[in-house]
């Protein structure tokens, strides 16, 4: 999925007509067949949706940030549960690295990229790729709500509380501390995204 989304794109942007050959071929050499293939795939993922000539961004429901993130919460408390486990010294040092580069920056764009980037880590600790790339389905989804003017990240100080309470239940190897550290952050998490929301 990573490699399926590139950048940001409005919401309701055409992305590719496809009602002629010529249309869905003029940006490459491609065939038309994988590229088809490759916009049913967005559609199925939840990130396009049919238009009247091709595919278009889909347009986002407030109600789904909701949607998501409840089954985010399921997905990603396991897999923090699941880290607590199964990680290794490798793994820690990534979630270390990526922490500090997170928060040790107070530039808005370098937390939220070391934020996600710290996410995918513990994703990758929990060595369960089947939860991994449902959380970079969800995650993605998410980046409809993201387009736009960039908005204020949150605290950043509580951002870093928070993860050291995640890395520390993971160095303890204790799933359920793990479990309560990451659904405590995906609930505030959840929080400011409904109230950027209603601000918007």
């Amino acid at each position: 999925m990573r490699g399926r989304w590139p950048g940001h794109r409005r919401t309701g942007a055409l992305t590719c007509r496809t009602s002629s050959p010529a249309a869905t071929s003029r940006p490459s050499t491609a065939s038309r067949t994988p590229i088809r293939e490759a916009l049913a795939l967005l559609e199925h993922d939840g990130l396009l949706e049919r238009a009247v000539r091709g595919y278009r961004v889909r347009a986002g429901r407030p109600e789904a940030v909701v949607e998501i993130y409840e089954a985010r919460l399921a997905l990603e408390s396991e897999a923090a549960a699941t880290a607590a486990l199964r990680h290794t010294d490798l793994d820690i040092a990534r979630l270390e690295h990526h922490h500090r580069q997170c928060c040790g920056s107070a530039a808005d764009d370098e937390v939220r990229a070391g934020n996600f980037r710290f996410h995918e880590a513990l994703w990758e600790a929990g060595h369960n790729a089947t939860i991994t790339g449902l959380l970079v389905k969800l995650t993605a989804q998410l980046r409809i709500y993201d387009s736009g003017p960039p908005r204020a990240y949150g605290d950043f100080d509580t951002l870093n509380t928070e993860h050291e309470r995640i890395l520390r239940a993971l160095r303890d190897r204790s799933p359920d501390d793990a479990r309560a550290a990451m659904r405590a952050h995906l609930q505030r998490s959840l929080e400011q995204r409904i109230r950027l929301t209603l601000e918007a």
